[in-house]
């Protein structure tokens, strides 16, 4: 990827002004150091995935980056959505920002130690939670996250 994370850093100081945002930012990169750990990726490049993934989207990345890198594009533009077939950095970024330490409902903590044993089916468990809130207040619910949840059910029948 040979994303910076001193330009992914410059980038979030420029367009995130709020305190509370940027705490949230460090927690999920935080986060997604750790797991970049556990499936022997880059932390310096999936840390740098973190930081970006609440910013305007992937093409405010492309854009004032540069970045090209499909997989971080990617990453950043289904972080709050899922979709169908995620990459093992999609599912990462997505349940960081899921369970970062800031976070606060029910079932979080089985979410965050389910994390580490098994990462779809945390991500799917997620996915779920997200639908059944939506649908408690009367939100619409994003074609991609029934996208992905459909193609981990396939995975887990697989």
């Amino acid at each position: 990827m040979g994303l910076s994370r001193e330009a992914a850093w410059n980038l979030v100081t420029e367009f995130v002004q709020g305190e509370n945002l940027r705490k949230h930012l460090l927690a999920v990169e935080a986060a997604v150091r750790g797991y970049a750990r556990t499936f022997g990726e880059d932390e310096d490049d999936w840390g740098a995935v973190a930081l970006l993934h609440a910013l305007l989207g992937a093409e405010l990345v492309r854009e004032e980056l540069g970045i090209e890198d499909e997989q971080v594009l990617r990453a950043v533009a289904c972080h709050t959505t899922g979709e169908a077939a995620m990459t093992t950095l999609d599912k990462v970024v997505y349940l960081a920002d899921v369970i970062e330490p800031g976070r606060r409902f029910p079932g979080v903590e089985r979410l965050r130690e389910l994390a580490w044993r098994d990462l779809d089916a945390a991500v799917l468990a997620a996915l779920r939670g997200s639908v059944a809130d939506l649908v408690r207040t009367g939100r619409k619910v994003d074609r991609r996250t029934l996208e992905a949840i459909a193609s981990l059910e396939g995975t887990e029948r697989a």
